[in-house]
């Protein structure tokens, strides 16, 4: 059903064009590990399994020579999340519009595109999230969303933009139904734009208001954040009007947004009883799904390991206890 891969250290051959890990139709854990110039690190696709997950935790992609990819993730069921990971000195990642970023520090992106949520079916529920990371030094943009439409949701909350062309660039045909809250964000020193629509399909001269606040657009000069925004106000075929009268004054870099995330990427809680117990445990989940368990004594060894599928499992440990 998936591999997991702990305190593992991938090297990849530069351009060589082979792909680090490839996935099809298969869930993906890797935690504590380490990627060093990697083609493309993690490479996904086709996902036809609304249960196909990828998890990165805790983990570093670098490349000594700038170039390579983190991660090229396309599929419209596929879901991508990394939490406390960083990336240094690499190209740009293709991430799913099922995304969730966090608490990452992605930094010097040598080639043109920076991070790019791609939904291609746009009847498929995406849902992007990307809170308390650290963006700095990118070639071209930080942020760059195709096709994202009715049944997309996009938060951007709490991060720290900084040395880019544009911070975040929305593309394609968004209509009124397309949902992102861009709140909390520190949007420092861009070379064009913080903020940039482009390729909008409604009539020209018709637009839809949005709201931007509570942000730090590096000034608290009105004119000077208006100067940073491409909207409706430069061109009357983007169909978007910022509102970002509500404005931060000083940088703000205490991240207080809830990291759980969206829905299908929360950690399930589970009890174990008896709790101390000799003999026979049982584990209940919120829900069955596929799961596996390690059980370690005090000193660190591996007593026990399988697999649980149930939403209630027993679990015998008296063989352990002789």
């Amino acid at each position: 059903s998936g591999s997991q891969f702990n305190y593992t250290w991938f090297k990849g051959d530069g351009l060589g064009g082979v792909n680090t890990i490839k996935l099809n139709d298969v869930s993906l854990f890797v935690t504590n590990s380490r990627f060093t110039n990697c083609y493309y690190a993690i490479y996904a696709y086709g996902s036809s399994y609304d249960t196909t997950k990828i998890k990165v935790t805790k983990t570093r992609f670098e490349s000594d020579n700038g170039y390579g990819s983190p991660t090229s993730v396309s599929g419209n069921l596929l879901f991508l999340e990394m939490d406390e990971c960083s990336v240094y000195n690499m190209c740009g990642m293709y991430v799913p519009a099922n995304f969730k970023l966090t608490r990452s520090d992605i930094n010097k992106l040598t080639c043109n595109g920076g991070i790019r949520v791609m939904n291609g079916n746009r009847t498929a529920k995406g849902n992007t999230h990307i809170a308390c990371n650290s963006f700095g030094n990118f070639k071209t943009n930080v942020l760059e969303a195709f096709y994202l439409d009715t049944n997309t949701t996009v938060n951007i909350l709490n991060n720290t933009f900084d040395s880019a062309d544009v911070f975040i660039n929305f593309y394609a045909s968004i209509n009124n139904n397309y949902k992102y809250h861009v709140s909390g964000n520190n949007f420092l020193t861009a070379r064009l734009y913080d903020v940039k629509f482009t390729g909008s399909s409604q009539t020209a001269g018709q637009f839809v208001r949005h709201n931007m606040n509570n942000n730090y657009w590096g000034s608290t000069d009105s004119a000077t954040i208006a100067a940073g925004i491409y909207d409706f106000n430069d061109d009357i075929t983007a169909a978007y009007k910022v509102d970002f009268s509500n404005y931060l004054s000083s940088a703000d870099t205490n991240c207080s947004v809830n990291t759980t995330g969206l829905t299908f990427q929360q950690h399930q809680s589970f009890s174990v009883f008896p709790n101390p117990g000799k003999g026979q445990l049982t584990l209940n989940f919120n829900e069955a799904d596929s799961r596996l368990f390690f059980l370690y004594d005090l000193q660190g060894r591996q007593l026990l390991q399988g697999a649980i599928t149930e939403a209630q499992f027993k679990l015998d440990v008296s063989q352990c206890l002789s």
